[in-house]
């Protein structure tokens, strides 16, 4: 399967989700470049917040990570001083197609 029908799978598999907590989907038509909004969790450190991330699918996705890095200034340990978000599934050793835009 291409890379554009597993993302537009995983597109329509958001879709469904619908969460009150997050939502994504492509900038400007652009399947291979997202935006993301989160919505901090209730009685957390972010409760009230409105953090806003992009997410750069790779041409070789799902079998290469998508870069993602946050737009909105967050503290926490997963993301560097530049706004990169560093989490382990996220590096080119440990991520496996298993792993969805949403998962």
């Amino acid at each position: 399967m291409s890379t554009l029908n597993i993302i537009k799978r995983q597109m329509k598999e958001l879709e469904i989700a619908n969460s009150d907590l997050f939502s994504t989907g492509p900038l400007d038509e652009n399947l291979f470049h997202w935006k993301a909004m989160l919505i901090g969790l209730k009685d957390s450190p972010y409760e009230n917040g409105v953090f806003e991330l992009t997410m750069h699918i790779p041409p070789d996705y799902p079998s290469k990570p998508p870069k993602v890095s946050f737009n909105t200034k967050i503290f926490h340990p997963n993301v560097g001083e530049h706004d990169n978000v560093f989490l382990q599934m996220l590096k080119n050793e440990n991520f496996s197609p298993i792993y969805t835009i949403n998962r």
